[in-house]
């Protein structure tokens, strides 16, 4: 038996608006400046007050033994308290359009921010566990006992970020420590995500440590085996941090699936044609016994295809 209010509910909320403001200057020049706004909260609720959450089991068995099953439960719903997930999302996009008899340029510049906020704390009100309502009525020792709170007295604590576009933007004006620190910082929030370690290697390899791009690849791969599929950019990028280390195998499955998706893309084409090269003389001296290093292979080929890949934004 429970009470109504050790129940929960899910607060699911979205607010979105935008602005779109389009000017004429001439009757050859205009501009359009767009502005949007996203705001989405999933928040677990609950109609208790603070006030730990309490488990009475139903006491014991004929042989003595305690049944590990609820009999009734009230207080704060253990998962609920301060937990909640907030995205806030501000777009700002300026393009200026200018016709020239029968031609049209348009340029223009576009601005992104992302902010998450992350919380989560199980028995943040406490909970008790009694083996039996005597045990209950009587003041006896719970059974269990937990108990969360923040550090240095916080009562709300949470993790928040603001995402990875900003990793990207420092790691393309060739900041790429700073954009590894943020990168991480995102990591924190979404320990899981392929794409931040996709991200994290092409900033290694922009500083030319290799071996740390092509072990985030790795861990980015693992993360996501869909991730090269995504696009033909991202498989391409992926064979060219692979193509400068140990993995040459990965750069050529990578590289088919780039050709598979973009057939046209005469990049991967020359380096999947020297990756199947290196593949094949190694082979040839490993059965002559000649022992190819892979490691001189993989520099060779890092050098010749060391063009900047570019990196993914994904939320």
């Amino acid at each position: 038996m429970a009470f109504a209010n050790s129940m929960y509910s899910m607060d699911n909320k979205v607010t979105s608006w935008a602005l779109d403001f389009n000017s004429r200057f001439t009757d050859n020049l205009s501009n359009q400046l767009l502005f949007t706004y996203t705001n989405i909260e999933d928040m677990r609720g609950s109609n208790s007050s603070p006030f730990p959450f309490i488990d009475i089991m139903a006491g014991f068995d004929d042989a003595g033994n305690p049944i590990l099953e609820p009999y009734m439960s009230a207080g704060y719903e253990l998962f609920t308290w301060n937990n909640g997930v907030k995205n806030k999302i501000y777009n700002v996009t300026d393009n200026v359009t200018w016709n020239i008899g029968n031609h049209r340029l348009m340029g223009g510049i576009s601005f992104e921010h992302q902010y998450a906020n992350n919380a989560y704390m199980r028995n943040g009100t406490g909970y008790y566990r009694y083996y039996s309502v005597e045990d209950f009525l009587n003041g006896a020792a719970p059974e269990s006992f937990a108990l969360t709170y923040g550090f240095n007295g916080e009562k709300e604590p949470n993790a928040q970020v603001t995402f990875n576009q900003l990793g990207i933007s420092l790691r393309k004006q060739g900041r790429w420590q700073d954009a590894i620190v943020e990168y991480k910082k995102a990591l924190k929030l979404v320990p899981n995500s392929g794409v931040l370690f996709y991200n994290i290697a092409l900033a290694h390899a922009e500083g030319k440590e290799n071996d740390l791009a092509v072990n985030s690849m790795l861990k980015a791969l693992s993360l996501d085996g869909a991730l090269p599929r995504s696009s033909p950019n991202i498989a391409l990028n992926m064979a060219k941090v692979f193509s400068r280390g140990y993995p040459l195998d990965k750069a050529q499955k990578c590289l088919e699936i780039t050709l598979e998706l973009q057939p046209e893309n005469s990049e991967a084409q020359n380096l999947l044609c020297d990756i199947r090269a290196k593949l094949a003389r190694e082979e040839e001296e490993e059965k002559a016994g000649m022992g190819g290093s892979r490691s001189s292979l993989a520099a060779e080929l890092a050098e010749r295809h060391a063009g900047a890949p570019v990196g993914v934004r994904r939320r």
